[in-house]
């Protein structure tokens, strides 16, 4: 039996095991499975002809599962932080070929506005105000990059002069929230962390937006292309690191040494 067909044969089963929760095998079973397709799959993204064959399948299977499962190997998604192992892996995949590129990813944030998010949400951007984006913060420590790097709590706002400000939530004992101007024309959005990429490396990019919209490579339609607004990202050889890219709107940039600091008093501006 060839590696595709093997790969084949295990992702029915393993779409078999999916829809029959009473016939599913053991933890030792299930894992023994995984490691044999997923050596399998790594092998055979190497050769071109088993690609084309992994790519039909990933367009044509009539089981949804199996579709999946083989457009999982042939149209990578981008992992998302804290775990840098999983990213130098995906950076090693044949299909991306990254490794050893000298890329330096970047813990970051995208906004993304989706059928998924919130009316209500107070995070946006865009707009016609001088206000042009606002991120709202977790309100409790994450522990790893993006979020390390950004105050806990309240709202960070962008302006379009290049001023960036941090407004803090409430004390317990206050029971108003800090006012939230959001301008006509702005769009509420959803704050996601992930690896970024230097601009110059579009096929990453590319990528990770696809990746992005389609909620980590398992939905069938990938959706528009398209730069998203990113908080955090690229660093320039002077040691100062983009602190919001609006694309085709603005960058706001930070020296690296204030933001260790959170200090945001000469963050400043560049239109694009």
């Amino acid at each position: 039996m060839d590696r595709v067909t093997e790969l084949l044969d295990g992702w029915r089963v393993f779409a078999d095991w999916q829809r029959d929760v009473f016939g599913r095998p053991g933890p030792r079973k299930w894992n023994a499975h995984v490691d044999r397709l997923t050596a399998l799959a790594e092998v055979a993204v190497g050769v071109p002809a088993e690609v084309a064959r992994l790519r039909e399948i990933a367009e044509t299977h009539p089981d949804d599962f199996v579709r999946r499962e083989a457009r999982f190997w042939v149209h990578p998604p981008v992992p998302r932080p804290p775990e840098r192992e999983h990213l130098d892996r995906w950076l090693r995949h044949p299909l991306v070929d990254l490794a050893g590129s000298g890329v330096e990813p970047r813990a970051g944030v995208v906004l993304l506005t989706d059928r998924y998010t919130s009316p209500e949400s107070i995070t946006w951007y865009g707009g016609a105000g001088e206000q042009i984006a606002q991120l709202g913060l977790p309100g409790s420590p994450m522990g790893f990059e993006p979020w390390t790097l950004l105050p806990e709590d309240g709202v960070l706002r962008f302006f379009r002069d290049g001023r960036v400000i941090h407004v803090p939530a409430p004390d317990d004992d206050q029971d108003d929230e800090p006012e939230h101007h959001r301008p006509d024309g702005a769009r509420p959005a959803t704050a996601i962390d992930v690896w970024t990429f230097p601009d110059a490396l579009e096929s990453a990019n590319r990528r990770l937006v696809r990746t992005v919209f389609s909620n980590w490579g398992l939905e069938e339609d990938y959706g528009p292309v398209h730069p998203l607004p990113t908080i955090l990202g690229v660093t320039r050889d002077d040691g100062h690191r983009r602190l919001l890219h609006l694309p085709g709107v603005l960058d706001i940039w930070i020296p690296e040494e204030d933001l260790l600091q959170r200090d945001f008093s000469r963050t400043y501006t560049r239109s694009l």
